[in-house]
């Protein structure tokens, strides 16, 4: 009876061990935006916006977390609030040509053809090559 007590009481140890560790597991904001990666892919940009968040609260001065979060939230069509994280990936990462090649279109979708066709500028002079072509066909 006493060897069933002992079993019993080292597995009941051994789950709720293993429940906390789940729970408290320190999660860096690679793991977090590696998460947010796997559900923006999947099409849940809602949880990839949340796991994009954590990441930034750990870590706020990577440029790409602000890109992917942008990227989620155009998903959702918040095309404004998408602006805003890819304008903050530029100013942490300046001389990224793909973050203002990816503003410019939402801001012209948003009728800010003056910001957009500076940003499609701005990547062109940066080897960004299709964004000259597509510069001639938006801000002439």
């Amino acid at each position: 009876m006493l060897k069933k007590l002992a079993l019993f009481s080292t597995l009941t140890i051994s789950l709720i061990l293993l429940a906390w560790c789940n729970q408290s597991w320190p999660k860096t904001a690679v793991d977090l935006y590696n998460a947010g990666m796997i559900k923006y892919d999947a099409g849940n940009y809602k949880k990839a916006i949340e796991d994009f968040d954590k990441a930034i609260e750990l870590d706020p001065k990577n440029a790409e977390i602000y890109n992917e979060r942008a990227a989620a939230k155009h998903g959702l069509k918040d095309y404004s609030w998408a602006i805003a994280d890819y304008s903050t990936s530029i100013e942490l990462e300046p001389t990224n040509a793909r973050t203002y090649n990816s503003r410019w279109l939402w801001e012209l979708y948003i009728n800010q053809k003056e910001a957009g066709c500076a940003d499609l500028k701005k990547a062109a002079t940066m080897w960004y090559d299709s964004s000259k072509s597509i510069m001639e066909k938006y801000c002439n």
